[in-house]
């Protein structure tokens, strides 16, 4: 729920904030806590909740938003290729089906869905093995949502981490193996299985302390 302190969570396995105590494992081995470029190297990936004020670049095009995750792999000797850096988007803009008129479209004149799914293929882009998704699906129509579902569940088929936080609860039980329930800034219950169930997330999720 608002409040519960899953977005703080996120930055904080992330590398943005940093945290007083505790210990963040990748891979089963400790890394060093508010090191965000560090945590990008290990090869994590964030999406933010709020898109448009910290997730793209209105102005700049889909393609240029999508590949600047990782821009040696679209530069020689250091100079950006156009050519690479159009190919590379257009795989990615063809894979999450961004509906964008022209690669270079400033990303800001996209739907709220087209956006999010720029904002996922920046980190398809990079390569990312774990991708933080702060509410990936907020704001978005029907069709975004079941896309951004299908490439969640291709990430984890591919063998990489999803971590997907949500407040539409219904969701959980549709795309999540399991699930940690924050409250107050806690985790107070982790369910996996059958315990996905909407009933039991909200009332533990709503309980009084």
């Amino acid at each position: 729920m608002l409040g519960s302190g899953r977005t703080e969570t996120l930055h904080a396995l992330a590398g943005l904030d940093h945290p007083e105590a505790g210990e963040i494992r990748l891979r089963g081995q400790a890394v060093p806590l508010g090191a965000f470029a560090a945590m990008l190297r290990r090869g994590l990936g964030i999406t933010p909740e709020n898109r448009r004020r910290d997730g793209i670049v209105p102005l700049m095009g889909v393609d240029e938003n999508i590949v600047m995750s990782d821009l040696r792999q679209v530069s020689r000797y250091g100079v950006l290729d156009r050519g690479a850096l159009r190919r590379a988007a257009r795989a990615l803009i063809d894979r999450l089906a961004i509906k964008t008129a022209r690669p270079g479209t400033p990303i800001g004149t996209l739907s709220g869905g087209n956006q999010q799914k720029a904002v996922l293929a920046r980190w398809l882009h990079a390569g990312s093995d774990v991708l933080l998704l702060d509410e990936p699906t907020r704001g978005v129509d029907v069709e975004a949502k079941r896309q951004i579902y299908d490439q969640m569940r291709r990430l984890t088929d591919d063998g990489r981490a999803v971590v997907f936080v949500s407040s539409e609860v219904e969701e959980l039980a549709d795309v999540c193996d399991r699930v940690v329930v924050l409250r107050g800034g806690r985790a107070v219950a982790e369910l996996s299985g059958e315990q996905i169930e909407l009933n039991r997330v909200l009332a533990i999720a709503i309980a009084e302390e």
